[in-house]
């Protein structure tokens, strides 16, 4: 993969727009003209990540995983481990 400067592996697309102001001095006379570039996302919430439904699945999974009583113990603590784990690695991070 080649690495580029415009980031076109990202899932957001941004459109770019150049804006132009006036500058003023302290008694309000337009002393010159500045441009600005405006990066602004674009796109619709299809674009975008499902994070509803990701939600609905946790809970489903987890209903499940109490669903099967003792059976479904090992896949739990082992959520609980990977959770405190993972907790651990943020800590050293921040």
């Amino acid at each position: 993969m080649r690495w580029t400067s415009d980031a076109s592996w990202y899932a957001t697309t941004y459109q770019v727009i150049t804006r132009s102001e006036n500058v003023t001095d302290e008694f309000g006379n337009v002393t010159g003209n500045v441009t600005k570039l405006l990066k602004i996302p674009k796109g619709s919430s299809a674009d975008a990540m499902n994070i509803l439904g990701l939600v609905v699945f946790a809970i489903v999974f987890g209903i499940a995983l109490r669903k099967l009583g003792p059976e479904g113990e090992n896949l739990i603590h082992f959520f609980n481990s990977f959770n405190e784990a993972t907790m651990v690695l943020v800590s050293w991070i921040m």
